[in-house]
C-alpha cells in the first residue's frame, strides 16, 4: 500500500514544464512505439529514486540500475511475455467483432493466471547471511499485492487518485498502458522493498 501510494504520488503524477516530459504521456507514448525501448525504465528509476527524469540531473548515480534493468526485462519477456502478447491481442482485436471489455476485472484475471511467475520472480527476497539466496518473501504475498492492487486502482488511495491499470476508453492501448505501468512499478519495488523483506523498508 505504501508503494502504490508513493507510485501514484510521486511517478504518476509527475510532470516537468522545463522539457515538456510527464510520466502518463511518456507511458503511452511508449506503448504506441512498441514498448520496446529499454530506456524508458532508466528514466522511470531516476524518478523513482532521484526525483528527477533527465540523465544528468542529479550528481547521483542510480542505485541498482542494473537490477532495475534486469527485473524490467524478466517482468516483459519471462513473466508477463507482452511483446507476444501485443501481437496476440491486436490479430485478435481486428478479427473478432465482439472483444473483451479491457478492464480492471480484465486486468486482474490476467495477472491471476501469471501469479506463479511473479511469485517466484518478484515475491523473492535474498538473504544476505548466505551470500544472496534468494527465497520466497515473508512480507509480500501474491494475494496481499492483488487487494491492495485492486483497492488503488477501484477507489484510489489519496484524493481520488488511482493507480493506473488501463483505460477502458482506449481498449488494447490502455490495457497495454496499463500492464506497462505495473511492470515499472514492480521493477523498482522488487530494489526499493521487496528484496530487502522488511516493512520499514517499503517508502520510496
Amino acid at each position: 500500500m505504501a508503494a502504490l501510494f508513493e507510485w501514484i504520488e510521486r511517478i504518476q503524477s509527475y510532470e516537468n514544464t522545463a522539457n515538456n516530459w510527464d510520466y502518463m504521456t511518456q507511458l503511452k507514448l511508449f506503448v504506441d512505439r512498441g514498448g520496446q525501448d529499454l530506456k524508458f525504465i532508466d528514466v522511470v528509476s531516476s524518478l523513482v529514486a532521484r526525483g528527477c527524469d533527465e540523465a544528468h540531473c542529479s550528481t547521483q548515480p542510480i542505485p541498482f540500475i542494473e537490477q532495475r534493468r534486469q527485473n524490467f526485462e524478466v517482468l516483459i519477456y519471462d513473466i508477463f511475455d507482452i511483446q507476444s502478447n501485443m501481437n496476440v491481442l491486436s490479430t485478435s482485436d481486428s478479427t473478432n467483432q465482439e472483444n473483451p471489455p479491457y478492464n480492471y476485472e480484465y486486468m486482474e484475471k490476467y495477472i491471476q493466471s501469471k501469479r506463479s511467475k511473479i511469485e517466484g520472480n518478484i515475491f523473492v527476497s535474498q538473504n544476505e547471511a548466505l551470500d544472496g539466496t534468494p527465497y520466497f518473501s515473508t512480507e509480500y504475498r501474491f494475494n496481499s499485492f492483488i487487494l491492495a492492487l485492486r483497492s488503488s486502482a477501484l477507489y484510489g488511495l489519496v484524493a481520488n487518485k488511482k493507480f493506473f491499470l488501463g483505460d477502458v476508453s482506449q481498449g488494447l492501448r490502455g490495457f497495454h498502458a496499463g500492464l506497462f505501468n505495473l511492470v515499472v512499478f514492480l521493477a523498482n519495488v522488487k530494489v526499493e522493498s521487496i528484496a530487502k523483506d522488511s516493512c520499514d523498508e517499503v517508502s520510496f
